[in-house]
């Protein structure tokens, strides 16, 4: 019974989120925008691009999953054929008109190791 569980979780748990609480929440917070919209623009495998209205100064979002290494190796394309089970961390990133990067925040991050790259004191030397 608990080998189904786990395999009905790779499975189900494996979809990306394109719609995480925390990035509606960013986009409000760094606008002040209660009302800031999301239009998607392009879609990847492994990501989205949105674009915002009413969100100024939050004109595009990317919300992406990166698949991290394990003993086996990294996987670095976006061929999703090869990579169930796999480790992965999924993220978003807002940025300005001029492509700045205003923030970066780790929301699911399902692998053994580096948890520290989900630390915001980490994820600040990119942002500007």
């Amino acid at each position: 019974m608990a080998f189904l569980a786990v395999l009905l979780d790779l499975q189900v748990g494996s979809e990306i989120n394109f719609e995480p609480k925390q990035l509606s929440r960013e986009a409000k917070r760094i606008s002040g925008s209660q009302t800031p919209t999301a239009k998607e623009v392009t879609a990847y495998i492994t990501g989205k691009f949105f674009t915002y209205t009413n969100a100024n100064p939050v004109s595009f979002s990317y919300v992406g999953r990166v698949f991290t290494c394990r003993t086996e190796g990294c996987k670095a394309s976006d061929d999703m054929r090869n990579v169930v089970g796999s480790e992965y961390f999924d993220y978003f990133i807002l940025f300005d008109k001029s492509g700045k990067i205003l923030l970066i925040q780790i929301y699911n991050f399902e692998a053994t190791y580096g948890q520290e790259i989900t630390l915001k004191s980490w994820l600040n030397q990119f942002v500007g």
